[in-house]
């Protein structure tokens, strides 16, 4: 079983992966268990290609009027994929970034309802964990 720890919005988050057979994969977050289907195949003892792990939205909220709100990445890795344009309107839970992290991809995800007002990173960048990759006003 392995055990990653996650840090979302300042709140932790423990993941465990108790087994993955063919495309399916039981976890655990924070003690609660899941059945997870996989965005590509994986070998059943090892995960070697990489797995879109999308984390749980944070519950809806608005950027009040003026306001900004910093999308952070959970932990680091390489930006794969840039979802979004400045001047999008996004909702809360839409992915923004995809980062490749021990070598899963991790969808990032709009942490307010808005619009996109900065994008902070580009594809090949390397994040670290807390480090904000768009601004949504």
């Amino acid at each position: 079983m392995k055990t990653y720890t996650f840090t979302i919005e300042g709140k932790k988050y423990e993941v465990e992966i108790a087994s993955v057979e063919g495309k399916s994969a039981k976890v655990s977050v924070n003690g609660k268990e899941y059945d997870v289907t996989l965005g590509e195949e994986a070998p059943a003892q090892e995960i070697s290609a990489p797995v879109v792990v999308e984390a749980a939205p944070a519950p809806a909220a608005s950027a009040p009027a003026g306001k900004e709100s910093p999308v952070p990445s959970p932990m680091q890795g390489t930006v794969v994929e840039v979802k979004v344009s400045e001047g999008q309107a996004v909702r809360s839970g839409d992915t923004v970034i995809v980062i490749e992290s021990m070598k899963m991809e991790v969808e990032i995800s709009a942490t307010a309802d808005g619009v996109v007002k900065s994008i902070l990173v580009q594809k090949g960048d390397q994040l670290e964990e807390g480090q904000n990759v768009v601004i949504i006003a």
